[in-house]
This record gives structure tokens, sequence and C-alpha cells, in this order.
């Protein structure tokens, strides 16, 4: 059963990497279900439970994640996770003080978390997801805020303690992070900065193309036309089975 649910887990790591929702969110919300019933002799499995909900904030389904429930009381870590997304969907709302009051549930949850307490199958500390969390949550605040400067110093943050994470297949945290650093700092007029931070994310993850269109976009903005065409060529090709559009925006 557990092998079963590592399948699953790699199908909605795979079709969310590759932009397809509707896969995504099916093999998410079965290795959930099939996770669930295991947690009272294998409390570890709840590593798997709260994957729909990083689903839905990997495709910004922000209206959806305000309708989800809470989930049981005795699931810590999903619970703070699914605190963690709704902080990060009222925030991409602009109702910022709904967010922080998430953020502020979401710090005590971190604080109430034993810092040996793992949340993983590869040795990884349940504190270094939810720090994960934290720093995430607060760029998306401070960019709602406006405070585009502020939310890049966080987003580096959390690149900072992602790459920190021990190395697992697939990787235990829902999405590279450099992508919404990457996507910062085009934003936000840095084209060069945001062009290395994309590469150095397709060096860790190849043909990744939510990395592909950030590059290309920062080539464009810098206007370096040698490569242009090979990388927009290369994210048609990574994107052709998504079935949601992209832009910056989303990453």
């Amino acid at each position: 059963m557990m092998y079963y649910c590592h399948n699953l887990h790699f199908l909605a790591a795979s079709y969310s990497m590759a932009g397809d929702f509707a896969h995504a969110k099916q093999a998410a919300d079965a290795v959930a279900a099939h996770a669930a019933p295991m947690l009272h002799d294998m409390p570890m499995a709840e590593t798997y439970v709260p994957y729909p909900i990083f689903i839905l904030v990997r495709f910004h389904r922000w209206n959806d994640i305000l309708a989800l429930p809470a989930p049981s009381p005795g699931m810590a870590m999903t619970n703070a996770f699914w605190r963690f997304a709704r902080g990060s969907a009222f925030a991409a709302k602009g109702q910022i003080a709904k967010a922080e009051a998430e953020r502020q549930i979401l710090a005590t949850a971190r604080k109430e978390t034993p810092a040996d307490v793992e949340f993983s199958f590869y040795f990884n500390k349940a504190q270094r997801f939810l720090d994960l969390a934290e720093n995430i949550l607060d760029a998306r605040i401070a960019a709602a805020k406006g405070d585009h400067t502020q939310a890049i110093s966080y987003w580096e943050k959390a690149v900072e303690v992602e790459d920190k994470l021990y190395y697992g297949e697939p990787p235990e945290w829902f999405y590279p992070v450099r992508e919404s650093l990457g996507a910062a700092l085009l934003l936000n007029g840095q084209a060069d900065r945001a062009e290395a931070v994309f590469r150095a994310d397709l060096e860790q993850h190849p043909r990744n193309p939510r990395s592909l269109l950030g590059l290309l976009k920062s080539l464009e903005a810098q206007s370096k036309t040698a490569n242009v065409e090979e990388v927009r060529r290369e994210f048609v090709v990574a994107w052709k089975n998504a079935d949601v559009p992209l832009e910056l925006g989303d990453l």
C-alpha cells in the first residue's frame, strides 16, 4: 500500500510539473485517500495527505483552496499547510489582514512542532518544511503590499531552505521555489538576475517548463535574441500536455 502511494505521489508531481492540472489533482486526491486510512498504524503516511492542497497552491487555484474544509485536528502538519495555502490565497486576492491572520496561525504551528520531528521519507525535519511555508507566505504577503524588494528577500530565503532539504524522489517540497524567485525578479525589472535563477533551476530540473518560460521572458527582456527561439521551442514541447495557460504570474 505504501509503495502504491509512492507511485501516486510520483504521478501527481510529474503531472504538476508538466502543467496537467486535471491529472495532477486526480493523482493527488488518490494518494491522500489511500494514505489517510494508514495513519493510525503508520503516522509517517501523513506526508502524503497534504498533496491535494499543494496541487491547488501550485496551480494558484485560490478559490478552490478557500473552499477546502479544515483537515482532521489530529493531522498537525496537514493543518499547518492548509493555513499556508489559505494565507497564500488571501494574499493573492489582496486580503492582507486575512493572509496575516493565517500567517500567525502557521507561526504558532511551527513553534509547537518539536525540532526533532520528521515529516519525510528522506529524514527531512518538519520544521524545515514549515520554515519554507512561512517564507513563501511572507513573500506573497509582501508582494500583496507592494513591497517587491522585501518579497524577493523572502523568496531568496525560501530557496536557501529548499536547497537544504535532503534529496528525495520526487522532491518532498511540491515545487522548485526558484520558479517564484525568478518570476519576482523579472517582474521587478531584474531580468539579468532572473535569468541566472531560471538557469540554476534548469540545471536541477532539466526541461522544467515554468523555468523555460521564465528564461525565455528574461532573455527577451534583455534583448538577448541568440537563443530565444531555441528556448521557446523547448518550452512549447515541455508544456504540450498542459491543460492550463501559463504566465509569469503563475510561477
